[in-house]
């Protein structure tokens, strides 16, 4: 079919929300195995596997976004 421009930019929209929360995530888990690593040293820090990497776009730039929580 067919989309119009303020289709792509939406879906680009709803993408990087996806991606953003994704990111969130990520940083929210890790900084969890870090507090548990703190209190239980002997346990090893998982390696990030690329199937646990962020999601790649194929034919849509991703604007790289600077998280700050408020």
């Amino acid at each position: 079919g067919s989309a119009s421009f303020t289709d792509v930019i939406t879906s680009q929209q709803e993408w990087l929300s996806f991606a953003l929360a994704h990111r969130r995530a990520m940083a929210n888990q890790l900084a969890a195995v870090a507090t548990i690593h703190a209190l239980m040293p002997t346990l090893p820090l998982p390696a990030e596997t690329p199937a646990e990497a962020e999601p790649s776009a194929t034919s849509v730039e991703v604007i790289s976004v600077e998280v700050k929580d408020e």
